[in-house]
């Protein structure tokens, strides 16, 4: 099998899992939209916002910096070896996530008075602690699964998880209402560690000399000095994102933070499933090569599979955000589609960046990736802020798009000069006729006045860039083959 259809095997192992958790996330957000209303979406992604924000402050990135540890482990062949690294990992793990409970109670008031302008909050954010702690704990599990190349287990523990969690928190939004979302955090974090925990112990170490915090320091250094990094950007970006919807509450209040909240989920949720997919298997691939042909070759198969994949859902997203809005949500959340649109016309550029960005965390390039991503972070925050006085609340997704744009010219720039990585000319041509077909479907929807003309052309387009994928993926997946042999032996 070719290194492009073992990549599509792992994806498709990892996607097919996304999707029910995708489909089962559909449905639990299509609830929470009706029975919450837009300002409970608010609410409900503003909390989220913070537990992901005391997590990544808590865990000093340890789980993303530990799948690359775990790997370059794993690739030595040598047991003993993988399983220090595993039980120093989780040692550390445990430590990170009571310190990230720790952090939430005890700031649970201040955060509530700098994110929601009062107290009013403080106990909600204190009960989530456990949520921070168990969800550390997940992460952890899940992250020894991911660097051990363990690709069933963590796509079995990722679908269960979200389908009980799902389950779990629509039946407390529907008893509870909006007084549910807290509870809600809480389970889907527990659900998450039990099924992450269940998996991890088939690969759990059996490492039997004894290992302290004082001893085990030396080997965890190496995680926390690329994990800083990665805490620092994530910590930004979360501060960042509180600030983005303190602003935007404060412009439009509660029901405008649901629109947003809509949009930039929706815009998220469907490239999980590629993404998710494909760096399952590729950060810890990437972390092992040495030199730069096989990094060039490595990021210009994972661009050339990522656009195939993603292109259709990114120019249909586009072509029909009404209907995904309505099925997701209802028409009280069409005022999103504007930023919709261009959130996801940003997502093609992102989609671009996203194999040649993660060389900063696979090779401990921490101070680039630090600055990169603020940097990112930074232009998109100011676009809003400088051109909200002129365009309104649509400069949301135009920001985006400049920022992701800018991100992807950077990232590429500086890697060319690094490594000599440069996009092949069938990728090229590939990101060339995507983008031209994500352009038109834009076009149409936006100028075509006669919406029932607007969906068949669109339905045309995306049509087209599903066959392109097809074409260029056939050889390499195994179902699509057995398929055409078997209509072949019965013609």
């Amino acid at each position: 099998m070719s290194e492009k259809g073992r990549t599509l095997k792992t994806t498709i192992a990892v996607g097919g899992g996304q999707l029910i958790t995708i489909f089962s996330g559909i449905f639990k957000t299509k609830v929470a939209a009706i029975l919450l209303g837009p300002s409970g979406v608010g609410l409900l992604g503003l909390l989220t916002v913070v537990i992901e924000m005391i997590k990544s402050i808590g865990s000093m990135g340890i789980p993303l910096s530990g799948v690359r540890e775990i790997s370059v482990a794993e690739s030595s062949n040598n047991a003993e070896n993988v399983d220090f690294t595993v039980t120093v990992f989780q040692k550390w793990i445990l430590l990170m996530a009571l310190l990230g409970a720790f952090f939430c109670a005890v700031f649970s008031f201040p955060l509530s008075f700098f994110i929601f302008k009062n107290y009013q909050y403080g106990w909600d954010i204190f009960f989530l602690s456990p949520a921070v702690f168990f969800g550390g704990l997940a992460a952890g599990n899940l992250a020894v699964l991911q660097g051990r190349r363990a690709i069933p287990a963590m796509v079995k523990a990722g679908l269960y998880s979200n389908i009980l969690a799902a389950v779990l928190s629509i039946g407390l939004f529907y008893f509870l209402g909006i007084n549910a979302i807290v509870p809600s955090l809480i389970v889907t974090a527990v659900v998450n560690f039990i099924f992450s925990y269940y998996y991890y112990r088939q690969w759990s170490p059996s490492y039997s000399k004894s290992i302290t915090y004082l001893n085990s320091f030396p080997h965890v250094k190496e995680m926390i000095k690329v994990g800083f990094f990665i805490v620092l950007v994530s910590v930004f970006d979360q501060f960042m994102n509180l600030i983005l919807r303190s602003f935007i509450t404060d412009q439009t209040s509660t029901e405008g933070l649901g629109l947003y909240t809509a949009a930039t989920t929706i815009a998220g949720m469907y490239l999980t499933v590629v993404l998710t997919s494909l760096s399952s298997d590729y950060l810890p691939k990437l972390a092992t090569l040495n030199t730069n042909v096989e990094i060039n070759e490595a990021v210009n198969l994972q661009v050339n599979i990522i656009v195939l994949l993603a292109s259709p859902l990114i120019i249909g997203m586009v072509g029909f955000s009404d209907v995904v809005l309505n099925i997701l949500y209802s028409k009280q959340f069409y005022g999103a589609i504007e930023i919709l649109q261009w959130q996801i016309i940003g997502d093609f550029f992102k989609i671009i960046a996203w194999p040649c960005g993660f060389i900063f965390l696979a090779k401990g390039f921490g101070k680039l990736y630090t600055g990169y991503s603020i940097g990112y972070s930074l232009i998109y925050l100011l676009i809003i802020i400088l051109g909200w006085d002129y365009f309104g609340f649509k400069i949301i997704g135009f920001a985006f798009f400049i920022s992701q744009l800018a991100a992807l010219v950077f990232v590429y720039s500086f890697f060319y000069r690094k490594y000599g990585l440069t996009i092949n000319t069938a990728n090229t041509k590939l990101i060339s006729v995507m983008a031209l077909l994500l352009t038109l479907s834009f076009i149409i929807y936006n100028y075509v006045e006669q919406k029932l003309l607007s969906h068949l052309l669109n339905i045309f387009v995306v049509l087209v860039s599903a066959f392109i994928a097809y074409k260029n993926l056939a050889e390499d997946i195994k179902i699509i083959q057995k398929i055409k042999k078997l209509f072949k032996s019965k013609s």
